[in-house]
Protein backbone atom coordinates (compact mmCIF):
# COMPACT_ATOMS: atom_id res chain seq x y z
CA UNK A 1 0.00 0.00 0.00
CA UNK A 2 1.27 3.44 -0.91
CA UNK A 3 1.90 5.87 1.89
CA UNK A 4 0.11 9.17 1.74
CA UNK A 5 0.92 12.23 3.82
CA UNK A 6 -2.43 11.81 5.56
CA UNK A 7 -1.79 8.18 6.54
CA UNK A 8 1.72 8.98 7.77
CA UNK A 9 0.42 11.94 9.78
CA UNK A 10 -2.46 9.90 11.26
CA UNK A 11 -0.16 7.01 12.11
CA UNK A 12 2.32 9.30 13.86
CA UNK A 13 -0.42 11.30 15.59
CA UNK A 14 -1.91 8.13 17.08
CA UNK A 15 1.42 7.47 18.86
CA UNK A 16 1.67 10.95 20.40
CA UNK A 17 0.79 11.56 23.96
CA UNK A 18 -0.83 14.89 24.74
CA UNK A 19 0.99 17.19 27.14
CA UNK A 20 0.19 16.55 30.80
CA UNK A 21 -0.27 20.27 31.39
CA UNK A 22 -0.67 23.38 29.29
CA UNK A 23 1.02 26.65 30.15
CA UNK A 24 -0.64 29.96 29.30
CA UNK A 25 1.96 30.36 26.55
CA UNK A 26 1.15 26.99 24.99
CA UNK A 27 -2.59 27.74 25.06
CA UNK A 28 -1.96 31.07 23.35
CA UNK A 29 0.19 29.36 20.72
CA UNK A 30 -2.61 26.86 20.07
CA UNK A 31 -5.10 29.71 19.68
CA UNK A 32 -2.75 31.62 17.34
CA UNK A 33 -1.51 28.69 15.27
CA UNK A 34 -2.58 25.09 15.98
CA UNK A 35 0.07 23.78 13.55
CA UNK A 36 2.86 25.55 15.47
CA UNK A 37 1.47 24.07 18.70
CA UNK A 38 1.52 20.61 17.11
CA UNK A 39 5.16 20.89 16.11
CA UNK A 40 6.35 22.53 19.35
CA UNK A 41 4.42 20.64 22.04
CA UNK A 42 3.43 17.31 20.47
CA UNK A 43 6.15 16.60 17.92
CA UNK A 44 8.68 18.24 20.30
CA UNK A 45 10.43 20.10 17.47
CA UNK A 46 12.71 22.69 19.09
CA UNK A 47 12.68 26.20 17.66
CA UNK A 48 15.43 26.56 15.08
CA UNK A 49 15.91 30.29 15.21
CA UNK A 50 18.26 31.77 17.78
CA UNK A 51 16.99 34.58 20.00
CA UNK A 52 17.37 38.17 18.93
CA UNK A 53 18.23 40.88 21.48
CA UNK A 54 14.56 41.65 22.24
CA UNK A 55 13.67 37.98 22.81
CA UNK A 56 16.81 37.46 24.88
CA UNK A 57 15.94 40.48 27.03
CA UNK A 58 12.43 39.17 27.64
CA UNK A 59 13.67 35.67 28.48
CA UNK A 60 16.29 36.93 30.93
CA UNK A 61 13.91 39.31 32.72
CA UNK A 62 11.16 36.65 32.85
CA UNK A 63 13.55 34.08 34.36
CA UNK A 64 14.84 36.58 36.91
CA UNK A 65 11.30 37.51 37.97
CA UNK A 66 10.40 33.82 38.30
CA UNK A 67 13.41 33.33 40.55
CA UNK A 68 12.44 36.42 42.54
CA UNK A 69 9.00 34.95 43.28
CA UNK A 70 10.62 31.66 44.28
CA UNK A 71 12.16 33.47 47.26
CA UNK A 72 10.24 32.44 50.34
CA UNK A 73 10.73 35.67 52.28
CA UNK A 74 8.81 38.57 50.77
CA UNK A 75 11.34 40.97 52.29
CA UNK A 76 13.97 39.51 49.93
CA UNK A 77 11.96 40.55 46.86
CA UNK A 78 13.79 43.83 46.32
CA UNK A 79 14.82 45.73 43.23
CA UNK A 80 18.50 45.15 44.01
CA UNK A 81 17.94 41.39 44.34
CA UNK A 82 16.07 41.08 41.04
CA UNK A 83 18.69 43.18 39.22
CA UNK A 84 21.36 40.81 40.51
CA UNK A 85 19.21 37.88 39.34
CA UNK A 86 19.04 39.49 35.88
CA UNK A 87 22.84 39.78 35.84
CA UNK A 88 23.21 36.13 36.93
CA UNK A 89 20.76 34.93 34.27
CA UNK A 90 22.60 36.79 31.52
CA UNK A 91 26.01 35.61 32.77
CA UNK A 92 24.74 32.04 32.53
CA UNK A 93 23.34 32.48 29.01
CA UNK A 94 25.69 34.84 27.18
CA UNK A 95 28.14 32.15 26.05
CA UNK A 96 25.59 29.43 25.29
CA UNK A 97 24.54 28.40 21.80
CA UNK A 98 22.22 30.92 20.23
CA UNK A 99 22.99 33.68 22.70
CA UNK A 100 26.73 33.73 21.99
CA UNK A 101 26.06 35.27 18.57
CA UNK A 102 24.45 38.37 20.04
CA UNK A 103 26.37 41.66 20.05
CA UNK A 104 29.16 40.70 17.64
CA UNK A 105 31.24 43.60 16.30
CA UNK A 106 31.07 44.65 12.68
CA UNK A 107 27.63 43.26 11.93
CA UNK A 108 24.48 45.11 11.05
CA UNK A 109 21.09 43.68 12.04
CA UNK A 110 20.81 41.40 8.98
CA UNK A 111 24.36 40.11 9.40
CA UNK A 112 23.80 39.67 13.14
CA UNK A 113 20.81 37.41 12.54
CA UNK A 114 22.74 35.47 9.87
CA UNK A 115 25.76 35.07 12.19
CA UNK A 116 23.51 33.94 15.05
CA UNK A 117 21.80 31.38 12.84
CA UNK A 118 25.13 30.02 11.54
CA UNK A 119 26.47 29.74 15.10
CA UNK A 120 23.27 28.05 16.29
CA UNK A 121 23.24 25.56 13.40
CA UNK A 122 26.98 24.90 13.77
CA UNK A 123 26.60 23.93 17.43
CA UNK A 124 23.18 22.23 17.47
CA UNK A 125 22.41 18.84 16.05
CA UNK A 126 19.07 18.09 14.43
CA UNK A 127 17.89 16.40 17.65
CA UNK A 128 18.37 19.60 19.66
CA UNK A 129 21.50 18.48 21.52
CA UNK A 130 24.75 20.39 21.33
CA UNK A 131 27.82 19.12 19.54
CA UNK A 132 31.47 19.85 20.05
CA UNK A 133 33.02 21.94 17.31
CA UNK A 134 36.19 20.71 15.66
CA UNK A 135 37.87 24.12 15.71
CA UNK A 136 38.08 24.28 11.92
CA UNK A 137 35.63 27.16 11.62
CA UNK A 138 36.94 30.68 12.21
CA UNK A 139 36.28 32.20 15.63
CA UNK A 140 33.34 34.54 15.81
CA UNK A 141 34.03 38.28 15.72
CA UNK A 142 34.57 39.92 19.13
CA UNK A 143 31.60 41.18 21.07
CA UNK A 144 30.49 44.79 20.90
CA UNK A 145 30.63 45.32 24.66
CA UNK A 146 29.16 48.83 24.43
CA UNK A 147 26.09 47.44 22.63
CA UNK A 148 25.83 44.64 25.19
CA UNK A 149 26.09 47.12 28.10
CA UNK A 150 23.43 49.34 26.54
CA UNK A 151 21.17 46.31 26.07
CA UNK A 152 21.80 45.28 29.69
CA UNK A 153 20.93 48.78 30.88
CA UNK A 154 17.65 48.37 28.99
CA UNK A 155 16.94 45.19 30.96
CA UNK A 156 17.58 46.97 34.24
CA UNK A 157 15.26 49.79 33.09
CA UNK A 158 12.53 47.17 32.63
CA UNK A 159 13.05 46.19 36.26
CA UNK A 160 12.83 49.87 37.30
CA UNK A 161 9.52 50.12 35.42
CA UNK A 162 8.23 46.94 37.05
CA UNK A 163 9.02 48.24 40.54
CA UNK A 164 7.41 51.59 39.70
CA UNK A 165 4.19 49.69 38.99
CA UNK A 166 4.17 47.19 41.83
CA UNK A 167 6.11 46.06 44.86
CA UNK A 168 6.58 42.28 44.74
CA UNK A 169 7.23 42.25 48.50
CA UNK A 170 3.68 43.51 49.02
CA UNK A 171 2.11 40.75 46.91
CA UNK A 172 0.63 37.83 48.77
CA UNK A 173 1.51 35.33 46.06
CA UNK A 174 2.24 31.72 46.66
CA UNK A 175 5.41 31.20 44.58
CA UNK A 176 4.26 27.76 43.53
CA UNK A 177 1.12 29.27 42.03
CA UNK A 178 2.81 32.14 40.20
CA UNK A 179 1.76 30.51 36.93
CA UNK A 180 -1.41 28.53 36.62
CA UNK A 181 -1.25 25.37 34.55
CA UNK A 182 -4.28 23.73 33.01
CA UNK A 183 -4.61 19.98 33.36
CA UNK A 184 -7.21 17.91 31.57
CA UNK A 185 -7.65 14.55 29.90
CA UNK A 186 -7.73 15.19 26.18
CA UNK A 187 -9.12 12.81 23.61
CA UNK A 188 -6.94 12.60 20.51
CA UNK A 189 -8.77 11.88 17.27
CA UNK A 190 -6.28 10.03 15.07
CA UNK A 191 -8.68 9.95 12.10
Amino acid sequence: AALSPTSVHSSYLSRLSPPAALSPTSVQLFRDCPQAFLFRYLYKVPPKSPPNPALAKGSVVHSALERLFDLERKEDRTEEVVKNLVRQEWAGLRNTAGYSGLFRQGTDDANTVRAQMEEYVRIHRDDGTETETDGSSPPPPPRDLDAERSWGAGMLALIDNYFALEDPAALSLDPVRREVWVRSDLAVDAG
